[in-house]
């Protein structure tokens, strides 16, 4: 009887493919068309920074280098079919064209887009907060100025906040997103990543070991967002972002591997609002971050903590092919106290002992030329000042963690200094 059952379910299911099979010639398709697009960037690094050391001698650096970077390559095949009341599929496949770059792919991802339901994708792939987030970030030009690759070449002062992402962003590691249909200029935007370290067909880990990246699961982005361009000229965009996420707590090791400290991290929550308006070549951006308690840890660090504000503000003019745009960058973030967990990291570490607050200032200056479609010619001015109110207490308490964590980046305390650069990218 199970038998007899098995095979008639078989002869059924069988019989709706081969029905679904032949009807699917009447409807009209079109095979996936392939298109390849990229970009990459030659630049020359000027920079110049004061700072003072544990001991509060000051110091400068003067160096020069050159970078290649921002280099991708993207594979896009998109398709479409008249099914299910017609729809686009597309795959991206995003390669590194960097060196250094250990995974070769950046980016995957396979979409599905209806005109009545949206867009709808899987992969490894970016969300709203990453796609459609605005600000004056999105204005500035050459290299992007204060959220540019700057980071890249000065080591940030411990502390201090400087990105214009929110704490707990999943970044690329997305695996599901979905953007509604715009309507009357306004967009609806949810991701969902299981695991922020789960890449491609990467093992499985269930316990991610990691003293400065932690590990976010269960991450959800949403995003409403309002775009729209007028018959006098003038464009607008609003956009109001959030994430929420658990954050795993981190496991601190020596060098033998050995688990020598637990650190309790409190949960993501984070939330951005941006606006920007265009008229007459003209546009001006800005956005609000508050991060928060995302990712503090709260094993030493008290209720008083918090992970940092934003504020980046922005102007840009284009004239045929010259732009140029003008950035200011801002955040400010209250390290807490010491709990009494804290203070058994070192003896000379009292409860209670204030940490600070941290500040970061950034101005920017970008100028491109647009040579030949595709071909740009760019220079970047910067200046930085970055600072802790409480820089003893700071440095107690992460010399006192050190001990324990070999992997603590640079000490130093106050910081300033310029980066100026010249260079050139195409984009094809």
């Amino acid at each position: 009887m199970r038998k007899s059952l098995l095979s008639t379910s078989a002869m059924i299911g069988l019989t709706f493919a081969i029905g679904i099979s032949h009807s699917s010639y009447a409807i009209k398709h079109q095979a996936p068309e392939i298109n390849i697009s990229g970009k990459t960037s030659v630049s020359m690094y000027m920079f110049k920074s004061d700072y003072k050391n544990q001991d509060k001698q000051k110091n400068n650096t003067y160096k020069i280098t050159s970078r290649v970077e921002n280099s991708k390559i993207n594979v896009h095949a998109k398709g479409s079919t008249e099914a299910f009341g017609g729809i686009d599929y597309s795959l991206l496949i995003g390669l590194s064209g960097d060196k250094n770059q250990q995974n070769t792919a950046r980016e995957t991802q396979i979409s599905i887009k209806n005109p009545s339901y949206g867009i709808i994708s899987f992969g490894n792939t970016k969300g709203p907060d990453k796609f459609k987030k605005i600000g004056a970030s999105r204005i500035m030009g050459a290299m992007g100025g204060f959220s540019g690759s700057l980071k890249d070449i000065i080591s940030v002062t411990s502390g201090v906040l400087w990105s214009t992402d929110l704490i707990g962003s999943p970044k690329d590691a997305v695996k599901i997103v979905y953007y509604s249909p715009i309507i009357e200029g306004f967009q609806f935007g949810l991701s969902f990543t299981p695991n922020t370290k789960q890449d491609g067909s990467a093992k499985f880990k269930d316990q991610y070991i990691n003293e400065k990246n932690p590990v976010q699961k269960n991450n959800w982005v949403g995003q409403i967002s309002y775009e729209n361009s007028f018959n006098n000229g003038t464009s607008i965009g609003i956009s109001l972002t959030g994430t929420i996420g658990n954050s795993q707590d981190m496991l601190g090791m020596n060098n033998k591997r050995k688990i020598i400290t637990y650190n309790q991290l409190e949960n993501t929550a984070s939330w951005a609002i941006g606006g920007q308006i265009g008229y007459s070549g003209w546009e001006i951006g800005a956005e609000y971050i508050d991060n928060r308690r995302s990712n503090i840890n709260s094993t030493h660090i008290s209720k008083s903590g918090k992970s940092g504000r934003v504020i980046n503000l922005g102007i840009s003019y284009n004239s045929g092919p010259y732009k140029i745009a003008a950035g200011f960058y801002k955040s400010n973030t209250k390290l807490g106290n010491l709990k009494k967990e804290g203070t058994a990291l070192d003896k000379s570490l009292t409860e209670a002992l204030d940490l600070g607050k941290s500040k970061a200032d950034i101005y920017s200056l970008t100028y491109d030329f647009n040579i030949a479609p595709g071909l740009t010619i760019f220079a970047e001015a910067n200046y930085f000042n970055f600072k802790n109110t409480k820089q003893e207490n700071l440095l107690k308490f992460l010399n006192g963690y050190k001990k324990l964590n070999k992997n603590i980046s640079s000490l130093e305390n106050e910081k300033k200094g310029h980066v100026v650069l010249i260079g050139t990218k195409i984009t094809f």
